[in-house]
């Protein structure tokens, strides 16, 4: 079940009476493209040199199904990874799931209540030309949650206040 968490929001969470799920933001779908855009050309590097190394003999057919067992391993991870970690909006909470693992897994619940300001910002000119940035739940109890790679972090910055001052 190595893809079993990568269900719907509502799988993810137990929604109280009169609950509905608002939102449901994860990284933005570019960021885990250059790990396996490199990935992508180790394999093609392996499959490129798969004729020679089992010439070679057993020790390098080893190697070889060594190095494509890994790359395999390394893109299946980052792609359970990116599917973990969501932060999902409801009406009468934030709850944000994260992945930290293969076997760890870290979940917040946010009431709207203790948060205070929501922020957002985009750095450089690849966040701002492909319009990903992060949003920042500052809360009172003075921690804040940040949301990092994040499309379109005006749009989400403005549901989320949208419910902070209804719900206040």
């Amino acid at each position: 079940m190595f893809f079993s968490h990568m269900r719907k929001p509502e799988d993810i969470i137990q929604l109280k009476p009169d609950e509905r799920i608002v939102l449901a933001v994860r990284e933005y779908v570019i960021m885990p493209a250059v790990p396996l855009t490199i990935a992508l050309l180790g394999y093609l590097v392996v499959v490129f040199f798969m004729y020679y190394a089992w010439s070679l003999g057993w020790i390098a057919r080893g190697v070889w199904l060594v190095t494509v067992l890994l790359l395999l391993g390394y893109s299946l991870r980052r792609i359970r990874l990116w599917f973990g970690e969501v932060f999902i909006v409801t009406n009468q909470r934030c709850i944000d799931v994260q992945q930290t693992g293969l076997f760890a897994k870290a979940v917040k619940e946010i009431a709207w209540s203790v948060v205070d300001d929501i922020r957002f910002s985009q750095r450089g000119l690849v966040a701002t030309l492909c319009h990903y940035g992060t949003v920042t739940l500052i809360l009172s109890t003075g921690s804040q949650i940040d949301l990092q790679h994040v499309y379109q972090p005006d749009r989400v910055r403005d549901i989320l206040a949208e419910y902070v001052q209804k719900l206040r």
